[in-house]
């Protein structure tokens, strides 16, 4: 099932077509179950809408709930992945950890930055998995960093220099993954 969509237009189509389309609940595989129920809100703009796999009325479904969003906003983060994006290139381009959230953010406390860094850290593998050639040879380039950065900054320089991949809204549409 698709999680991630281009813009509120199409995340609205693909919810009415969905029992036409005949598209699986991932959790109990039955199709035809789902009902609309309302949308995510972040700061009053919608980021995103709930499907109800239904288990009343004589339907069989599970009975869980499927969050869709819309590709710029990361799940469970209050900044767009815009904010983002421009966060880890300019850690790629040189500034410190703190300039570069503040230049992105426009917050002075950069204690988010530091757990934005752990959950990266998190997904190195991940991310390395998506990638189609080794990182190797621009790893001398951030060798003066943080040893914690030495491995993820090259690796993100890649996956963001890959044609499909220039953004982290690009990277969940294209993989439908969340970034973080």
């Amino acid at each position: 099932m698709k999680i991630f969509f281009h813009d509120l237009k199409s995340l609205t189509q693909f919810c009415w077509q969905i029992n036409i389309k005949s598209v699986k609940c991932p959790y109990c595989h039955k199709s035809t179950q789902f009902t609309l129920h309302d949308f995510i809100y972040s700061n009053s703009v919608i980021v995103g809408k709930r499907l109800f796999c239904s288990n009343r009325y004589s339907h069989s479904g599970c009975g869980k709930t499927i969050r869709l969003y819309i590709s710029h906003r990361v799940p469970q983060l209050v900044y767009t992945a815009v904010e983002v994006t421009a966060f880890l290139l300019a850690l790629i381009n040189g500034l410190s950890i703190t300039q570069a959230y503040q230049d992105a953010t426009g917050t002075f406390e950069p204690r988010n930055a530091y757990r934005w860094l752990d959950k990266l850290k998190s997904r190195l593998s991940a991310f390395r998995h998506y990638l189609t050639t080794p990182c190797s040879q621009s790893v001398e380039r951030f060798s003066h960093r943080i040893r914690g950065l030495r491995l993820l900054l090259p690796t993100l320089e890649r996956l963001f220099s890959s044609p499909s991949q220039h953004s982290c809204a690009c990277f969940q549409n294209f993989h439908q993954k969340a970034f973080f």
